[in-house]
């Protein structure tokens, strides 16, 4: 009996530190500021940005050609089950729209903010992207 009390508590303290560490920084990224560009002042070229809090980290190189972003890839290893995919829907979003000012990802809210936050982060850069 004492051993499965033992187990059991351990349990729920891991589950405790498990969500704890899942939750931290999730608030500071639904409130942070993310610009919105105007394409047609960025300069053709190849922008690097970053974006790092907690458990969301997105490296990316964002390619502008013709007042248009032609391409966004991901430089960072996402191990994460499933986020690669996630970062694929909302790059792709961005691309097609050609603004960061685009609707979440379903179920993905802050990881959608974090790869647009990495994404302004190249952008600002060029120092021309407030529209």
């Amino acid at each position: 009996m004492k051993i499965a009390m033992r187990i059991i508590s351990a349990v729920f303290v891991f589950g405790i530190i498990a969500f704890v560490f899942s939750s931290l920084g999730l608030n500071d990224i639904k409130k942070m500021y993310i610009n919105d560009i105007n394409i047609s002042r960025i300069e053709d070229g190849v922008y690097t940005g970053e974006f790092h809090k907690a458990r969301w980290n997105y490296s990316v190189e964002v390619t502008v050609e013709n007042q248009q972003i032609k391409s966004i890839i991901l430089t960072n290893e996402i191990k994460e089950r499933g986020r690669r995919e996630i970062a694929e829907k909302v790059i792709e979003k961005i691309i097609e729209k050609q603004s960061l000012n685009i609707d979440a990802v379903s179920s993905a809210t802050v990881d959608t903010r974090a790869i647009r936050k990495a994404v302004d982060n190249a952008l600002v850069k060029s120092n021309m992207i407030i529209k």
